[in-house]
């Protein structure tokens, strides 16, 4: 080996990565698996009102097919009642044929002397007597069971939706009130509002204004709060325009990206365990995003 020739060392300890420097100016966001947390209450309320709107819908048509279900559990099992009456009615009427045939066919052996022949007979006319019985006797048990149980109601109708509600309600008065709904029908989201609604046609009616007058959709509108921006305006004005459909403001995102740059987002335990370490909620951020860096965090 060569004395002169050069040592050549190689590093081999891992590269260590570098942790960059978390934005001092990030926004801190909490949010849970709604959607960010309001921190205004009134917007808070909202949310609120409208999270219980929708479980109170859900559990109404879980009930309604609970009880829809139950019926129809109810009806099949009446209806297999009445097909085990009516084979066992059946099978009685087979019997009762068989032994008009085994009587004729018994005297006609005892006229020819076929005495074996007729014992035969006789021995299977016996035998259809004890069946005979039998079935009877089921028969009147199964017709007095029947008798004991309550009867099948009717099929109880399907609740409507609200909109469903609104749509059969335009069909039922006069043009109009047909056409101020078909105006207002984004209103009437609720089974509350529609009840709301009958109850102020009811107080109008007792305070002596003529329905389908101008007074009388003013009226409502003010006690349904509809148009209120405008209370001079006539009630009939947009249900004789043109609707002008004017495009929703675009939806919150799904996902927790709220268009701004410097923004981290936290659970709310997240919240509560930086609050338990004595830490500021952007400080456990900031740690949270260098261990993920490391690979020792999980996202």
């Amino acid at each position: 080996m060569d004395e002169n020739n050069e040592k050549i060392e190689v590093d081999l300890t891992p590269e260590v990565p570098k942790v960059e420097e978390p934005a001092k100016d990030i926004e801190i966001l909490i949010a849970d698996d709604d959607g960010p947390i309001e921190k205004d209450p009134q917007k808070a309320i909202e949310k609120l009102k409208k999270k219980l709107k929708k479980e109170k819908e859900a559990r109404r048509e879980a009930e309604e097919k609970a009880r829809l279900a139950a019926f129809h559990a109810q009806k099949a099992s009446s209806e297999v009642e009445d097909t085990h009456l009516h084979l066992v009615s059946n099978a009685i009427e087979t019997i009762r044929r068989d032994k008009e045939i085994l009587t004729a066919n018994y005297a006609e052996a005892m006229r020819n002397g076929n005495f074996e022949l007729g014992s035969e007979i006789q021995s299977k006319i016996y035998e259809n007597e004890n069946n005979l019985k039998q079935l009877e006797e089921g028969q009147v048990r199964m017709q007095n069971e029947a008798r004991a149980k309550p009867p099948v109601p009717q099929e109880p109708p399907q609740a409507l939706k609200p909109k469903q509600q609104v749509d059969q309600i335009i069909t039922q008065v006069s043009k109009p009130s047909a056409q101020w709904l078909k105006t207002h029908r984004d209103h009437f989201d609720s089974e509350t509002k529609i009840r709301k609604m009958f109850n102020a046609h009811q107080e109008a009616v007792d305070d002596g204004i003529k329905p389908d007058s101008s007074e009388y959709f003013r009226y409502i509108e003010n006690r349904l709060n509809i148009n209120t921006d405008d209370p001079g305006a006539s009630p009939m004005s947009s249900a004789s325009k043109p609707s002008s459909r004017q495009s929703a403001p675009p939806s919150a995102p799904v996902n927790r990206d709220s268009g701004k740059k410097n923004v981290g987002w936290l659970t709310p335990a997240q919240s509560e365990t930086a609050k338990s370490l004595g830490m500021t909620e952007k400080e456990y951020y900031n740690n949270m995003v260098n261990l993920r860096k490391e690979g020792r965090l999980s996202h």
